[in-house]
């Protein structure tokens, strides 16, 4: 509770995009956490079990910038 707690903010104004990581992976999804517009979040998660313990995986994050 306190992992989704800290992701969704105390502002009472997050707007949540589930991100259809790695192709929809049910096992890696991402989220992304917006705030009166702008991205303040992300919450990545790894729900992957392999018993050789090859659990982990490289997310590589891109944030583009609108134009001022």
């Amino acid at each position: 509770m306190l992992a989704v707690a800290e992701t969704l903010g105390s502002s009472n104004n997050s707007q949540i995009v589930d991100l259809n990581a790695n192709g929809g992976n049910i096992f890696t999804p991402g989220y992304a956490v917006y705030e009166n517009g702008n991205l303040a979040r992300l919450a990545l998660l790894n729900f992957m079990t392999d018993p050789s313990g090859a659990n982990d995986y490289t997310a590589t994050i891109s944030v583009g910038g609108g134009e001022s």
